[in-house]
C-alpha cells in the first residue's frame, strides 16, 4: 500500500514546473503601439520589489510575462514558453466590462499550448482596468499556474 501511494505521488508531480522552475519567461517582443487597448500582465509575487503589473525585472522594468490584444479584428495573446513569444488564439468568446469584482476568464490555445487566465477587476484607471488574478499554462511536459497582474488600457 505505501508503494502505490508513492507511485501515485511521484505521477502526479510528472510534468509540473519544478520549485523553482519557471515555465513562462519574461515576453521577447516589443510593445507594439498599434494594437487597440492590448493588454499587458506581469508576474505578481507581492512585496516591496512589485510595481502596477507585476514583479520588475533585474534592470528594475516591468516583467510583463503574458500580453492579450483582445480588440483586434483576429484577437490574440502572447506568452514565452523560454525560447520565444507564442502567439495565441482564443478559445471562445470572452469578453469583460471594467467593473470592480468583475472576474474575466479568458482561454487561449497554440498546438499543444493552452492558456487559462482567471482575473478580478481591481477597478478603472486612467485609460486602463486593472486585475489581478492566476494564469495557468499546460503543455505535453510541463504546467504552471502563476499570480498576475496588470492593465488593458484605452
Amino acid at each position: 500500500m505505501r508503494i502505490m501511494v508513492v507511485v501515485a505521488l511521484f505521477l502526479a508531480c510528472l510534468g509540473t514546473a519544478s520549485a523553482g522552475e519557471k515555465v513562462v519567461h519574461q515576453l521577447k517582443g516589443e510593445h507594439d503601439y498599434s494594437l487597440i487597448c492590448p493588454c499587458e500582465f506581469g508576474r505578481s509575487v507581492g512585496g516591496p520589489d512589485e510595481g502596477s503589473y507585476g514583479a520588475l525585472d533585474s534592470s528594475g522594468g516591468m516583467d510583463i510575462i503574458f500580453g492579450i490584444a483582445p480588440n483586434e479584428d483576429a484577437p490574440f495573446a502572447r506568452i514565452n514558453l523560454g525560447k520565444e513569444d507564442i502567439r495565441l488564439t482564443p478559445v471562445g468568446r470572452s469578453t469583460h466590462e471594467c467593473k470592480p469584482g468583475q472576474v474575466w476568464s479568458p482561454r487561449w490555445k497554440a498546438g499543444d499550448v493552452s492558456v487559462s487566465a482567471k482575473l478580478t477587476v481591481d477597478g478603472p484607471g486612467e485609460e486602463s482596468c486593472w486585475f489581478t488574478g492566476t494564469l495557468s499554462v499546460k503543455t505535453k511536459e510541463k504546467s504552471e499556474t502563476v499570480g498576475i497582474k496588470g492593465a488593458c488600457g484605452c
